[in-house]
């Protein structure tokens, strides 16, 4: 059976490796008439998509977000505000915003996908806080002229990217599916409105079914060194650390030292770029029904053993600065992974922290 696939992407920079998600399904036999990439260019997401999978594809479709004055052709300018030229190698452009309902309705009745991949979106928690109607307007709006315009065009299959903030701060350290959703800001919250968008439809159209992925925090880089973060501006622990260092400033600023875990910081659950994409490819054989899950390791690492895996890594040592907790943090936030663990094929491959700071170390030193 052929299959079209629509592939709507931000892209976060953390997700880096989808060309292993077309290398799997090449294997699998599954083969890709064509993708349609919507996107703002700023990942190594639909950048290893796109180099490695372009040269099957028809067009490929870029999300322009207007106040970033995206100039897409077969290149990028340097007007880009998060986009990088260097991510764009192959494909056909075609320049559209979600929030253009009428377009993507066109493109979607031109091209008839069989499965819309979602990862559009802002993705910015302080962002989010400052910048709360744009998170709206741009995660939830985005996303409903998308969801309206497949179903109206019969589209029966849809894989959404979502986040662990939609739990908000959680009652236990290991979270289930199906504990309470309580985001704590306003992206968390548009991502779970999305995520409830999407059970609502369901119900009015029961053949349209969806897969909800809630990634947790997604680290770590390509490990052929295709693609990686690009940004100047680091916005996560590993990567803010691995630039400090870069940059001289072998020091780092901890939000509390008094937190109830045994080495009294903040623990979270790591899962590389590349384990992450694989989950996608794994879940998209479910789509006969409608799922959610959460995709980490099932294991945390706290924010000093985070350190010390750099500081093994790059050989540097690194100075804590401990100061006040961060309003809404969480203590602990772990995934229970045994639902995706025992419904799908999916199998870790890089389940090791030393293994994700080495590649992000590498990717960055790759591009000094």
């Amino acid at each position: 059976m052929k299959n079209n696939y629509i592939l709507v992407t931000p892209i976060k920079n953390e997700e880096k490796n989808l060309p292993f998600l077309f290398k799997s399904i090449k294997e699998q036999t599954i083969k890709p008439v064509l993708w349609l990439i919507i996107d703002d260019g700023s990942s190594d997401n639909s950048t290893k998509l796109i180099n490695e999978q372009s040269k099957k594809c028809d067009y490929i479709v870029y999300k322009r977000n207007e106040p970033q004055k995206w100039d897409l052709a077969f290149h990028y300018h340097e007007m880009l505000s998060n986009g990088f030229k260097e991510n764009i190698i192959f494909g056909k452009f075609i320049k559209v915003d979600l929030q253009n309902k009428d377009k993507i309705e066109k493109i979607i009745s031109e091209f008839k996908p069989d499965i819309i991949v979602h990862f559009a979106g802002l993705i910015s928690v302080p962002d989010s806080v400052k910048k709360p109607a744009e998170y709206y307007e741009n995660n939830f709006v985005g996303s409903l002229n998308l969801i309206e315009s497949a179903i109206k065009n019969n589209i029966k299959k849809f894989i959404f990217s979502s986040t662990a903030a939609v739990y908000g701060i959680p009652k236990n350290n290991f979270v289930a599916e199906n504990a309470e959703l309580n985001p704590i800001n306003p992206y968390g919250n548009s991502k779970k409105m999305v995520e409830e968008l999407l059970k609502d439809v369901k119900k009015v159209n029961p053949k349209f079914n969806y897969i909800i992925l809630r990634y947790f925090n997604v680290a770590g880089s390509d490990p052929h060194m295709v693609t990686g973060n690009r940004q100047k501006v680091k916005l996560n622990l590993i990567p803010i650390i691995i630039n400090n260092i870069l940059n001289k400033k072998n020091e780092i600023k901890i939000f509390g030292n008094n937190w109830n875990t045994p080495d009294k910081t903040c623990i979270r659950d790591y899962i590389h770029v590349t384990d992450l994409v694989k989950a996608h490819l794994e879940v998209i054989n479910l789509l006969d029904n409608s799922f959610i899950f959460n995709v980490g390791y099932g294991k945390g690492s706290s924010v000093l053993e985070v350190i010390e895996a750099i500081e093994k890594v790059t050989k540097t040592k690194i100075k804590r600065n401990f100061v006040a907790r961060r309003a809404g943090d969480p203590e602990c936030l772990i995934a229970d992974n045994s639902k995706i663990l025992s419904l799908t094929n999916w199998k870790p491959l890089y389940n090791n922290l030393n293994i994700i700071v080495k590649t992000a170390w590498d990717w960055e030193n790759k591009n000094l």
